[in-house]
This record gives C-alpha cells, sequence and structure tokens, in this order.
C-alpha cells in the first residue's frame, strides 16, 4: 500500500495503473497512461479479463478516489494471480494528481515523468510509451506516417543499436541540429537502456520546440526491444 505522496513520486514507476472509479468519476479526469477497469472492487466480469489478463507478472498500482474500492480491488487482483500490486489509501486518483502537480512546482526538473504519466503528450512532455504497451515493431512503426527511431545512449558506452536508429544524447545543440532536420509529420520514437536518457533527451526535444508526435521509451529499452519481432528491421 502507497500513501497519496508516495504513490505520486512513484507513479511512473509502476508497469500498469489501474483505475477502479466509476464510469463518471473517469470522464472528469484521469491519467493519460492509466487503465480503467471499474468496478473491479466488486467483481471480476467477462470484459474486466479482457483488460486484465494476462498481467499477472506486471507492477500495477490501484487506486480509487478515497482508498476503499483500490484495497478491494487489489486484494481481488492477488485472488486472480496478481503477483506486485500495490493500492492507494488515504486518497485516491483527485489526490494523487494534485500531488503530482506540486510536486512538479517544487522541482528543479521540469517536466517530471509522474507528470507526463499523468498528462500525456503536452507542450513540455513527450508521450510516455512504456515497454509492456509494445508487442512488436508494428507498434513503433504504426505511431504515425513517419517514424524514426532514435538512441539516447552513447555510442562509446553502446555500440550496437538498431540499423536505422539515429544516435542522439541529450544534448541541446545535437537536439536542435536533430529537429531541424526533420519532415513535419515526423514522429520521433527515443529509447535508450531503461527509460531515463531517453526521457532527458525527449524532454529537451519538447524544451527546443518541437511539437510534432514524440515518444520515450519507458520501463526498459535496447536489450528488450531487440528481441521483439520485426525490430531487426526497424
Amino acid at each position: 500500500m502507497r500513501r497519496v505522496k508516495e504513490a505520486a513520486s512513484e507513479y511512473s514507476s509502476f508497469e500498469y495503473r489501474f483505475d477502479v472509479r466509476s464510469l463518471e468519476e473517469w470522464a472528469l479526469g484521469h491519467g493519460n497512461v492509466s487503465t480503467h477497469v471499474p468496478d473491479l472492487s466488486k467483481r471480476v466480469s467477462p470484459t474486466q479479463l479482457k483488460v486484465i489478463d494476462g498481467l499477472e507478472d506486471k507492477k500495477v498500482l490501484v487506486y480509487c478516489a478515497s482508498g476503499i474500492r483500490a484495497f478491494a480491488a487489489s486484494t481481488r487482483l492477488l485472488k486472480y494471480g496478481f503477483r506486485n500490486v500495490t493500492s492507494v489509501y488515504g486518497g485516491g486518483f483527485p489526490t494523487v494528481s494534485e500531488q503530482i502537480k506540486k510536486d512538479l512546482a517544487a522541482s528543479s526538473a521540469k517536466p517530471t515523468k509522474p507528470s507526463c504519466y499523468l498528462t500525456g503528450s503536452s507542450e513540455s512532455c513527450p508521450q510516455p510509451l512504456p515497454l509492456s504497451r509494445i508487442r512488436n515493431a508494428k507498434d513503433i512503426l504504426n505511431l504515425g506516417k513517419k517514424v524514426i527511431i532514435v538512441d539516447a545512449r552513447p555510442a562509446d558506452q553502446f555500440p550496437e543499436t538498431f540499423p536505422n536508429a539515429k544516435r542522439v544524447v541529450n544534448d541541446e545543440t545535437k537536439i536542435r541540429a536533430l529537429v531541424n532536420s526533420l519532415e513535419e509529420g515526423t514522429t520521433i520514437v527515443y529509447f535508450c537502456q531503461a527509460g531515463v536518457l531517453s526521457f532527458q533527451a525527449a524532454s529537451t526535444v519538447r524544451a527546443v520546440g518541437w511539437r510534432g508526435g514524440l515518444y520515450w521509451v519507458d520501463h526498459g529499452g535496447y536489450p528488450q526491444l531487440k528481441l521483439l519481432p520485426g525490430m531487426e528491421l526497424i
């Protein structure tokens, strides 16, 4: 279990965020990279099974509005074989969202990972692309009409990469050069080793003025991506 402040600081570290509030509550506001599983605290319906099936080994955060339904839903998930479930207590999505915004205002680094998982793509945030959402190369190539992948890792430390990947580390001058070389309508997908360097570099891409499609691969990187079907051709 996590208190609101802890859940806010760790919000982006979970592979999935299950929001078990009602449809009406969800419509009032929800996290961009979250999964809506209403009424999971009461039962597991065939529709809900389609959503959660196969995620038993994933790291999951569960929240509602106050913590009561989240605890009940977490208990139900454990009975269904989930192994790594954390519920928010003493609050829920509205208060977690407010805490993330407070943490962002107090942070010297802008944006923060939790804030980008909350808002999704914005003027300051690249769009999170958790590794758990990528099944094959098509899931990346279908993100836009013209997709380029960019490796944020330094080549001297990580010489192996994808054949068509560009190498642009988190350096403002180099990133400006990259942005200026791209055609309008291009979608950028940044990756690294685990998600840290790619987030930093993608954030700089936003900071220099790029308003096109922009993603960063999180919770993993090249070591996992290269094992997925079709990635050897990307």
